[in-house]
């Protein structure tokens, strides 16, 4: 301006310009809550992503379990069945071996 304010003017212009003040304070505090809550969204996304991530390998572990267990358990008849195999063997086996004796 070229030239001065009266008095009045000045606390005119100055009340106008605190308004503005607090209106942009308020602007950007809405601004900086709005950043908050976009980040806040944006970590739960990510945990929930994660979590959805371990779930799923929870599963597919217990699957993979549950197949070992199945092998396990066929291994386990399996030997069973060669035990019974091995003994009718060896049973065959003295037999013979006491028929060949006599």
């Amino acid at each position: 301006m070229d030239h001065p304010l009266c008095a009045d003017c000045t606390h005119v212009l100055l009340e106008h310009l605190h308004r503005q003040l607090d209106e942009t304070k308020k602007e950007r505090d809405g601004y900086i809550a709005f950043e908050r809550e976009v980040k806040k969204q944006r970590d739960v996304n990510a945990n929930g992503e994660a979590e959805e991530k371990a779930l799923k390998r929870i599963a597919e572990l217990k699957d993979e379990e549950h197949e070992a267990i199945q092998r396990l358990r066929e291994a386990e008849r399996e030997k069973e069945l060669l035990d019974a195999e091995l003994a009718e063997l060896e049973r065959e086996e003295k037999a013979l071996e006491e028929e060949e004796a006599e």
